[in-house]
């Protein structure tokens, strides 16, 4: 007598193995789309650096100054609220919003095409794929350190441009390969 069916033993055993398949899976998809993202991100900081570029080359520097209604320059104000410079891990989100927004404005006049667009702005600042503001720093705003008088961080071994700048994310997990908090993620230069 031959059987026509499978048996709920056997029916089990197979749903139990692509359970277990599709369990194995699903961390390959997860760390697959935070590629692709990191991807997104590093496209969108080449975008945003040749939009630098660009207000260089009409401008003569690197945005480095908005002054708001109120009389207010956002790049002081965020990067240097006294007499010192700020570490960039101790300006909070609501700060670099602020910022975002304002930086936006002064890019957007050089590449109004690409950065009128949502994937570029959300709620006027440009944001990484994960919906953080983008970190912008500009050149005279690096923090030197006595030590190392000619060097942006200890770690950093060459010496800055004076006419530059930094542009990073802070990733999905805000925080760096390193595990520290606020730091950057995803950058537009190589380490």
């Amino acid at each position: 007598m031959h059987r026509r069916a499978f048996t709920l033993f056997e029916l089990l055993a197979v749903i139990g193995i692509i359970v277990v398949l599709m369990a194995m899976l699903f961390p390959a998809f997860s760390l697959v789309k935070r590629q692709a993202m990191k991807t997104k991100c590093r496209a969108l900081l080449m975008q945003v650096s040749a939009a630098c570029s660009n207000y260089r080359n009409v401008n003569g520097v690197y945005p480095d100054s908005f002054t708001t209604v109120n009389g207010v320059n956002i790049y002081d104000q965020t990067f240097r609220p006294a007499t010192d410079i700020k570490d960039v891990s101790t300006i909070d989100e609501g700060a670099w919003n602020t910022f975002s927004a304002s930086f936006w404005e002064q890019i957007k006049t050089v590449d109004r095409d690409s950065f009128n667009t949502k994937a570029f702005n959300d709620a006027g600042k440009i944001v990484d794929p994960w919906g953080h503001a983008l970190r912008y720093r500009p050149s005279k705003y690096y923090p030197f350190k006595d030590a190392y008088p000619k060097l942006i961080d200890k770690e950093n071994p060459a010496p800055p441009m004076q006419d530059s700048f930094q542009l990073w994310s802070i990733g999905y997990d805000e925080k760096d390969d390193f595990g520290e908090p606020g730091s950057d993620d995803i950058t537009a230069w190589q380490k």
